[in-house]
């Protein structure tokens, strides 16, 4: 986990790096953080701490833990997009939140400019949003949030997308096929 924290404190230098050659920019440091949990892989912040701006981006750690396209994502999509919003946060005049400017800086570091991850392209990382697993009455699995896992605790019962199937109370509880450590 050492060598993929480091790897991600690299990546953040070198779109920095990119950064200050591309727009002659200079930005202060950023404090990057591996404590994020939950649906998001990364965010960007500036909080005011006694009349000055902190920067931070924070990661996604269950996400990098995972690996695979989970890990490579947060590397090449989510990294570039988190230092461009820190960019904007510093230099509003070049973009805002998800705008055009954004955007072109997004791309410009290397990332895919999207304004979200698609969590459908990241098998793997389905367990970060719903990570429980029930066995529908149609036989199927099917990975719920824990909202929805509360809800079926307390007797509400949700219908598979096929239609076919219910997820119960009555239903079994399997392990989700991934594991967040």
């Amino acid at each position: 986990m050492i060598e993929k924290m480091e790897e991600l404190k690299a990546k953040v230098e070198e779109c920095i790096s990119l950064a200050k050659s591309k727009w002659f920019v200079t930005l202060p440091n950023i404090d990057i953080r591996f404590d994020l949990k939950g649906r998001s892989m990364g965010t960007a912040r500036r909080d005011i701490i006694n009349g000055k701006s902190v920067y931070s981006i924070r990661f996604n750690i269950n996400a990098m833990k995972l690996g695979g396209k989970s890990y490579t994502h947060i590397l090449n999509c989510t990294v570039p997009h988190e230092v461009a919003h820190i960019i904007c946060m510093v230099y509003p005049m070049l973009g805002n939140a998800h705008d055009k400017g954004w955007k072109l800086m997004c791309l410009a570091l290397g990332g895919d400019g999207n304004t979200r991850c698609n969590i459908s392209e990241i098998p793997e990382a389905i367990a970060l949003i719903r990570p429980y697993a029930y066995k529908a009455t149609d036989g199927t699995i099917v990975n719920i949030s824990k909202v929805q896992h509360k809800k079926v605790q307390n007797g509400f019962i949700y219908r598979t997308i096929s239609g076919k199937g219910l997820v119960s109370l009555h239903c079994e509880y399997v392990m989700s096929q991934v594991r967040v450590l």
